[in-house]
C-alpha cells in the first residue's frame, strides 16, 4: 500500500484482498483525536479498494466480507462498483467525495474488478480458477466496451475512437524511446508539489550550520520550562512543576538533559518556520516519562497546553500525536507524509525499539530502498529507544544490527578524503543510522535533517537510562554557532598528554561509553586507555577512525558494545575498521557470545553483565608467539593439510624486504570454508586451489579468540 497523506485528506489505495491489514490501521488510525487536531478538522479517508478478487477459490476468499468489515468499524459507508462501467465508477467517486466535504467522514470505495491476466500477470489462471477465467477470455475489455457504448449512442464515431487510440499509443512509444536515452535520473522529474524547486540553486555537498544563537537556545529552554501563562487556573501535577524547575536551572546553568535537547532542535526548526512532527505511543509524556510536550489540567478533562507550540508568533506548525499500538500502519503512515514535504521533520518514535519488528515491511520495502526503487527521497526520523537495562527480551534491543546490515555502504571501500568527505557519504548512502551519546548531538542530528540540501532517512537509537543520567549533559558552548553534528567523538581526557604511551583504545557507541568510561576510572586506567564514540555507525566515518587510531600509534584497538556478538554494530564495523586502516593494525571484538535472545542475559537481573572489564584489560594473558615455520615460501599442500594447520593457527603476518609487515592474512576454517581478509576471497570446497601458497611468512600460534 502506498498512502500520501494531506493536512485535512487522504487518499488510500489498497488492493482489498491482500491489503485489509494496512486499510484498517489507515482508516483507525484517522480516528485518533490527535492526529490532526482540533477536532473539528480531524483527517478524513477517502480509501479506494482495487478489488481485483483473489486467484483462491471463493470458498476461502476473504476479500469480499473484509472490505466491507473494515470499513463498518469507523461506520464507513461502503459504494461497490463494478470496474467494466468507467461512468458509474465516477458517478461513485464524486458521490463519495461529496459526502466526505459534507459529513467530514471516511467513505470506502469497492471497486470490482478483474485481471486479465491472471493474478501475477504472468502465470496461467486457468489453472487454479477455469471457469472464472473461461469467462474473463470471453468478456471484451473495458475500452472496447465503453468505445462501443459511446459509438452505439453517438457520442463519438469510430474514426474518433481510433484516433484517440492512436495518440495514445504514439505517446507511449514516445515515452519509450526518450526513456531508453535517458543515462541520469533526474529526481526532480519525479517530484510533485511541494518538493518543486527544493533542489534549484542548492550545492548537493553544502550543508547548512546547525548551531544555533545562545539567545534562541535560552528563549527556547525558558519557553518550555515555564507553566502555562494562565498558571493560577491551569493546575498541573506536582510531578510537572518539579520537572520544569529541574530544566529551568539547567537553561540558567547552560546546560541541557536529552529531553531538552531534543527540545530545543524542534524549537528551534519551528523558529525557522519548519513543520515538525512526532507521533509515536506514548509521544506527548514519552514513554520514560522524561518528555511532557503536552501538559493536562489536573482539574479539567482533556484541557491541556503544549509549551512548543507557544515560542514564537510566527513559528512554524508543531503536531505531537500519540498514536495506537499499530506501528505497522502509523509508521507506513508518517513515511507518506514525510513523503509529501521536505520542508517537514517528520519524526516517528516507537514505544521500545524492539517494537518496530511489527513494522518491518514499511522498513525493508518502503524506507530503506524507496530512493532505489521509486526515485522519492524521505528525511522520516524513526526514533528507536535501545539498550540492555534489564527489561526484558521484549524491552531491550531496537536490533540495530538489522537496519546496519540494511544500509548500501561498502565496506571495502575506503572513499577519497576531501572536504566534502561526509556530506557525500550521507549523499551515496540510502539511509543514516545513528547512536548517540550526548544531547548537544541528538540536537545537531535532528536539525542536520532539515539543513541537508537532500533527503535521508535517520534511524536514531535513543537511549532509556541516559535521559535522566547526570553525566549525560551538554553545554550550551556544543550547541551555539560554529558547531556541529560530531560522527566521531574523542577522548579529551588525560590520554591526550602522551598519546603514544596509550596501551588500548576502545571504540564504542551509545550508552555504552558511561559504563566503560566509569569502569576506567575504578581501575584508575585514564592515562592507558582511550575510549573513541562512534555517534555516526552509518555511513561508516573512515576518515576519523582513520585518525583515532594514528593518533594512538603504539595501542591496541578494540569494539566495544553491550550487545552480543551477533548483534549490535560489531559485524558492520569490524570490515569497515580494517578496510579504515588498511589492515594494518587488528580490531578485537568486545562482546558477549552469540546468543538469539537477550533473555538468558537480562531475565532476574536489573541490569546485565557488560564486558567492559575484558576490554579494559591492558594486559590479557598473550599466548607464545611459537615460530612454527618460517621459509621463503610457504606451501599449503592440500585442503585438509590447511585446516590440520589452521587448528593450531589461524594468523599469517608477511613481511616485505625490511621486515615490516605489508599486509596479515587471517584464515578462518570451517570443514567448508577459507576467508583470506587481506584479499577478500572466499574459498569453498569446490575453488580451493591444489595448493595455497603465501610468500615470505611467519607463522605464530593463535592469538586471536573467537
Amino acid at each position: 500500500m502506498a498512502t500520501t497523506a494531506y493536512p485535512r485528506f487522504q487518499h488510500n489505495l489498497c488492493y482489498a484482498h491482500v491489503r485489509t491489514q494496512p486499510f484498517f490501521k489507515t482508516l483507525t488510525r484517522t480516528r485518533l483525536i490527535h492526529v490532526y487536531p482540533p477536532p473539528s478538522h480531524a483527517l478524513t479517508v477517502l480509501s479506494l479498494a482495487c478489488n481485483h478478487q483473489s486467484r483462491q477459490p471463493h470458498a476461502i476468499s476473504f476479500s469480499e466480507f473484509l472490505t466491507e468489515d473494515v470499513a463498518r468499524v469507523v461506520n464507513a459507508p461502503i459504494f461497490h462498483v463494478n470496474s467494466d462501467d468507467p461512468e458509474s465508477v465516477m458517478h461513485v467517486c464524486k458521490i463519495a467525495a461529496e459526502w466526505r466535504a459534507t459529513f467530514h467522514k471516511d467513505v470506502v470505495i469497492d471497486i470490482v474488478c478483474y485481471r486479465r491476466n491472471g493474478h501475477n500477470e504472468i502465470d496461467e489462471p486457468m489453472f487454479t480458477q477455469p471457469l472464472m477465467y473461461r469467462k474473463i477470455k470471453n468478456t471484451k475489455p473495458a475500452l472496447d466496451k465503453y468505445a462501443e457504448k459511446l459509438t452505439s449512442e453517438g457520442v463519438v464515431t469510430p474514426e474518433e475512437v481510433k484516433d484517440v487510440r492512436d495518440k495514445y499509443e504514439s505517446i507511449c512509444e514516445a515515452s519509450y524511446q526518450n526513456a531508453r536515452k535517458e543515462t541520469h535520473i533526474k529526481y526532480k522529474d519525479w517530484l510533485d508539489s511541494p518538493w518543486s524547486g527544493f533542489f534549484e540553486g542548492k550545492d548537493p555537498l553544502q550543508v547548512s550550520p546547525t548551531g544555533v544563537k545562545e539567545d534562541t537556545l535560552v528563549h527556547i529552554g525558558k519557553r518550555f520550562s515555564s507553566p502555562p501563562p494562565n498558571a493560577a487556573e491551569f493546575v498541573i501535577h506536582k510531578g510537572i512543576e518539579r520537572i520544569l524547575r529541574a530544566r529551568m536551572e539547567m537553561v540558567d546553568s547552560r546546560q541541557v538533559d536529552w529531553a531538552l535537547g531534543e527540545a530545543m532542535a524542534f524549537g528551534s526548526l519551528l523558529k525557522e518556520g519548519v513543520h515538525v512532527r512526532l507521533s509515536g505511543q506514548d509521544v506527548e509524556r514519552g514513554t520514560f516519562s522524561h518528555r511532557h510536550h503536552v501538559l493536562h489540567h489536573q482539574s479539567v478533562d482533556k484541557a491541556t497546553y503544549k509549551p512548543l507550540c507557544h515560542l514564537y508568533p510566527d513559528q512554524g506548525p508543531y503536531f505531537v500525536c500519540n498514536s495506537s499500538l499499530s506501528e505497522f500502519g502509523v509508521l507506513g503512515f508518517e513515511l507518506g507524509y514525510s513523503m509529501t514535504n521536505p520542508n517537514a521533520l517528520v519524526c516517528w518514535e516507537a514505544q521500545f525499539g524492539d517494537f518496530n519488528n511489527t513494522a518491518q515491511c514499511i522498513i525493508d520495502q518502503f524506507i530503506s530502498s524507496g530512493q532505489a526503487k521509486w526515485v522519492r527521497q524521505s528525511g522520516l526520523v524513526m526514533l528507536q529507544p535501545h539498550g540492555l537495562e534489564g527489561m526484558g527480551p521484549e524491552h531491550s534491543s531496537a536490533r540495530l544490527e538489522r537496519f546496519l546490515q540494511m544500509s548500501s555502504d561498502d565496506p571495502d571501500y575506503f572513499p577519497p578524503e576531501s572536504e566534502e568527505f561526509a556530506v557525500r557519504q550521507l549523499h551515496d548512502i540510502n539511509w543514516i543510522v545513528a547512536n548517540c551519546s550526548t544531547p548537544a548531538n541528538i540536537f545537531h542530528i535532528l536539525r542536520r535533517q532539515i539543513a541537508l540540501p537532500f533527503r535521508k532517512p535517520l534511524i536514531l537509537m535513543t537511549p532509556k537510562s541516559l535521559l535522566r543520567h547526570p553525566e549525560a549533559r551538554s553545554s550550551f558552548d556544543e550547541m551555539i554557532e560554529n558547531t556541529e553534528f560530531l560522527r566521531v567523538i574523542s577522548d579529551d581526557g588525560p590520554v591526550n598528554n602522551n598519546p603514544e604511551s596509550v596501551k588500548k583504545v576502545i571504540f564504542c557507541s551509545g550508552k555504552v561509553f558511561y559504563d566503560l568510561r566509569k569502569a576506567r576510572k575504578e581501575k584508575q586506567l585514564d592515562e592507558s586507555i582511550a575510549i573513541a564514540r562512534v555517534e555516526q555507525i552509518s555511513p561508516f566515518p573512515y576518515d576519523l577512525v582513520k585518525k583515532q587510531c594514528m593518533k594512538y600509534p603504539n595501542a591496541d584497538v578494540c569494539w566495544a558494545q553491550e550487545e552480543h556478538k551477533n548483534q549490535g554494530s560489531w559485524t558492520y564495523v569490524q570490515p569497515r575498521f580494517q578496510t579504515a586502516l588498511n589492515g594494518t593494525r587488528d580490531v578485537e571484538p568486545g562482546p558477549a557470545p552469540e546468543q538469539t535472545s537477550l533473555f538468558s542475559k537480562l531475565f532476574g537481573s536489573r541490569k546485565p553483565q557488560l564486558k567492559e572489564p575484558e576490554s579494559l584489560q591492558l594486559h590479557p594473558p598473550t599466548p607464545t608467539l611459537r615460530t612454527i615455520s618460517s621459509s621463503p615460501t610457504l606451501t599449503l599442500p592440500t585442503h585438509q593439510a590447511g585446516i590440520q594447520l589452521a587448528r593450531s593457527c589461524s594468523k599469517l603476518v608477511c613481511f616485505g624486504p625490511d621486515q615490516s609487515p605489508v599486509s596479515r592474512i587471517l584464515l578462518r576454517f570451517n570443514p567448508t570454508s577459507i576467508r583470506l581478509l587481506r584479499s577478500e576471497v572466499m574459498l569453498d570446497d569446490q575453488q580451493l586451489p591444489p595448493r595455497l601458497q603465501v610468500a615470505k611468512c611467519n607463522i605464530y600460534e593463535n592469538w586471536l579468540h573467537y
